[in-house]
């Protein structure tokens, strides 16, 4: 036997290998797909799920145990129907912490109904004798002082003896004496039976003058609201001849309902 009959020999002995069927192919295509939508269904989880460090657009309202709304992003005073909140478990703010712990988890265009009862404290530790108590009937001086600084805030330009003007509280005064340190004397014109605004924005109807005051009643009534500078004030009992008004925070006075929709999630890093 020659080189060459030994040679074909053995490459006609020797196995060929397979080529991959059309089905295995077919097969392996499809398991490329299902890997391919599990990591874009994993991924979609990741960025369009509520996690923490997220920004979240919500439509918020919240209302009282009376369904009274206390605010809604949907008030035609604010600017966007919604708000943007950074969430944050870990934040120092319990309310901050709360809602957040509610989010999470919470898709786009998901909604949700979170309680929040005054015992929580989430707005300020409720003390029920924080409460204070006044009279009915009030005094408004017949003269007061006032700066001619003062007087121009108000929009007063003419600042002369027995000028006469009205005031923001829809009373009328007179000047009734200009003096040299600066100080302006000015005389209340009030009539009996008128109807004013107090310095604390409550309204009163004027009784009459008495020793150079005028004797008004305010216009109280139970769940009024009163500013009191830092905080607002709720009347919470009105009697004969005073009322009572309670001095928490407002919220931390009530039981809360708190609507939520989820409008939009992006990712952001609490830096």
């Amino acid at each position: 036997m020659n080189e060459i009959d030994s040679f074909d020999k053995q490459n006609n002995s020797s196995e060929a290998v397979p080529l991959p069927s059309i089905k295995n192919a077919f097969l392996l295509f499809i398991l490329m797909v299902l890997i391919l939508f599990a990591a874009y269904k994993y991924e979609n989880e990741i960025i369009y799920t509520v996690r923490d460090g997220y920004l979240v657009s919500l439509i918020m309202t919240v209302e009282d145990e009376n369904g009274n709304v206390m605010y809604s992003t949907l008030d035609q005073s604010n600017p966007l129907p919604y708000t943007i909140f950074l969430v944050n478990t870990s934040s120092d703010d319990k309310l901050t912490a709360f809602i957040s712990k509610n989010l999470l988890g919470m898709k786009k265009s998901e909604q949700k109904i979170i309680e929040i009862t005054k015992e929580m404290g989430l707005f300020g530790t409720y003390d029920p004798q924080a409460k204070a108590t006044s009279n009915i009937t009030w005094v408004e001086p017949l003269y007061f002082n006032a700066t001619e600084e003062e007087l121009r805030a108000e929009g007063i330009d003419k600042i002369e003896l027995d000028s006469t003007f009205a005031t923001a509280r829809g009373t009328k005064v007179t000047i009734v004496g200009i003096h040299e340190d600066g100080n302006i004397t000015l005389q209340n014109i009030l009539i009996p039976g008128q109807v004013i605004n107090t310095t604390l924005g409550i309204p009163a109807t004027v009784i009459g003058l008495k020793n150079n005051t005028y004797e008004i009643k305010l216009l109280v009534k139970k769940g009024l609201m009163i500013n009191l500078g830092q905080y607002t004030a709720e009347v919470t009992e009105v009697g004969e001849n005073n009322f009572t008004i309670d001095l928490n925070p407002p919220l931390s006075r009530k039981n809360l309902r708190v609507f939520i929709e989820v409008m939009d999630i992006q990712q952001a890093q609490i830096k």
